[in-house]
């Protein structure tokens, strides 16, 4: 039995509020597809997350609830990067 490949795609939590003050906020990624995760990731951090090959339903939220949430689906195969900018409602 051939064992699967693993990618590692990295989230990043960065961006600039309406006033161009650096977020405070806690971001939570979900990742749903092949595998499913749940990351929570402190402002301005890198977290590297290994998954499957595949095509995930990714989803983020701040704790702040004056920013709007964010869906998305992704076919990731590896090395990605994926990158939240924080805009306010």
């Amino acid at each position: 039995m051939k064992r699967s490949q693993s990618i590692v795609l990295t989230v990043v939590a960065a961006g600039l509020s309406a006033s161009r003050a650096q977020t405070t906020s806690v971001l939570t990624v979900y990742l749903s597809g092949p595998s499913a995760q749940k990351q929570v990731i402190q402002p301005h951090a890198r977290v590297p997350v290994t998954l499957p090959p595949g095509v995930y339903k990714l989803a983020g939220e701040l704790a702040d609830k004056s920013v709007l949430p964010f869906f998305a689906v992704r076919n990731y195969s590896g090395g990605e990067t994926e990158q939240f900018h924080i805009v306010p409602r």
